[in-house]
């Protein structure tokens, strides 16, 4: 419960909505290229093998390196991700919070610093984005 008292409900509510989206979009759009890719390994494997050893050798020396590389880029790109993702958390939690209490806002005349708070918290993903 403690969890719920300090969390807004706006960064909960984006986090429901963006992060199933981000993580269902690689599932959908990666499937078929993996499989793709799979059978081109296989193809290029047997291929190196039909033309020469040498170049099967070849071959099999630059997969671990290029996979090495593949693994970090994927966590540089989860981190970006992650950061992306909780900007947009943090935006919708102003907006969320600021329509919900717009007689406040408006009482008080602080439309202007939610206005850029919100633009900073976009700005913000869209650097992570970049």
């Amino acid at each position: 419960m403690a969890y719920f008292d300090g969390t807004e409900s706006g960064r909960l509510i984006s986090r429901l909505t963006n992060d199933v989206n981000m993580m269902m979009a690689p599932i959908q759009s990666s499937l078929s290229s993996l499989l793709n890719n799979i059978f081109m390994l296989f193809g290029g494997v047997i291929f190196c093998y039909i033309k020469s050893y040498r170049l099967s050798m070849l071959a099999f020396v630059t997969v671990g390196p290029i996979m090495y590389l593949w693994d970090l880029y994927a966590n540089w790109s989860k981190r970006l991700n992650r950061q992306m993702l909780a900007s947009w958390a943090e935006g919708n939690s102003i907006a969320s919070q600021s329509l919900s209490h717009i007689r406040t806002v408006k009482a008080f005349g602080t439309e202007e610093m939610e206005i850029k708070e919100y633009t900073a918290a976009n700005k913000e993903a869209l650097r992570a984005g970049v």
